[in-house]
């Protein structure tokens, strides 16, 4: 038994060598996006560059460029054109957009079909309506014609930021940090695979059962839930722009907050396995954008 044991331990780690090998050979392994803070706030690394993977065999590919703010763009966002329409898009990881290279996001598509407009995306994975409100009030309030919210009914009700005044959240880069930093396989399986986030699901699989989530909430109290706070923090020249599988609650009532929903006339509008929006998600989201400026611009 003993004899068996070593042997299996040993094919183990055989197995684990050879993927290492074959991802660093072919580049199938997606990397950790680093990060640093800016202002007192968890961005992206300033000026940092490089592919964006995820999908077993990398399916999903695009190249991020990051500004010196901690911004997934092109753009540097302390310049602002003076003789051109201003254009600020606020959101999550859907509107940071690494799953299309950087060169075709939102902000790029735009500029394309229109003229005299410059568009600045501040987006930033796993944002909520917390760091919207905060956003908008340090960096954009004032400074642009049109500014846009990518909202859901999830990103009402949370109550802290993920990103922003986020001091402590900073990764340190202690010896398990180095492991998974420089091994391939690891993160091969968290990033391109999405192991933690299954194994998280595994395990609060029962508790979430006895928990209702945001779409399960009835009306009042979904209403009762939303951050109003966070929400009196924009001023009523924002634009809410919305899906409206993703916005139910929301759009019941009347705010003074402006709604825009994404129209999506090019499908798929997603990768399938990842509910990121593909290049046509993106094209779909610029051209409603797009539709929305020239019927209110002055």
């Amino acid at each position: 038994m003993k004899y068996f044991l070593k042997y299996i331990v040993l094919v183990l780690l055989l197995s684990i060598l050879m993927l290492e090998i074959i991802l660093r050979s072919f580049g199938l392994s997606g990397d950790t996006m680093p990060t640093s803070i800016v202002n007192e706030d968890l961005v992206n690394k300033p000026y940092a560059e490089g592919t964006y993977i995820k999908g077993g065999l990398a399916e999903i590919k695009g190249h991020y460029v990051i500004n010196s703010q901690g911004f997934n763009s092109l753009k540097d966002y302390s310049k602002l054109t003076d003789n051109k329409i201003r254009i600020a898009i606020i959101g999550d990881s859907f509107i940071e957009g690494l799953q299309v290279d950087v060169e075709k996001s939102i902000g790029r598509l735009l500029e394309e079909q229109m003229e005299s407009i410059e568009v600045h995306e501040y987006g930033r994975s796993g944002s909520n309506i917390v760091d919207y409100g905060l956003l908008y009030k340090k960096y954009i309030k004032g400074k642009y014609d049109f500014v846009f919210v990518n909202l859901t009914d999830k990103d009402l009700i949370e109550k802290l930021p993920e990103n922003m005044g986020k001091l402590e959240s900073l990764t340190k880069m202690n010896f398990g940090r180095r492991v998974y930093e420089n091994s391939y396989f690891i993160r091969y399986l968290n990033i391109n695979h999405g192991l933690t986030s299954k194994l998280n699901d595994l395990i609060n699989k029962d508790f979430s059962k006895s928990l209702k989530t945001e779409s399960s909430f009835s009306e009042k109290e979904f209403f009762e839930k939303v951050n109003y706070q966070a929400l009196s923090l924009f001023d009523s020249s924002v634009i809410v722009l919305y899906e409206s599988e993703k916005l139910k609650q929301f759009v019941k009532r009347p705010f003074r907050l402006k709604k825009l929903q994404i129209i999506h006339k090019r499908l798929p509008k997603d990768f399938g396995f990842d509910l990121h929006w593909n290049l046509n998600g993106r094209m779909n989201c610029a051209e409603s954008i797009k539709n929305y400026i020239y019927e209110h611009k002055k």
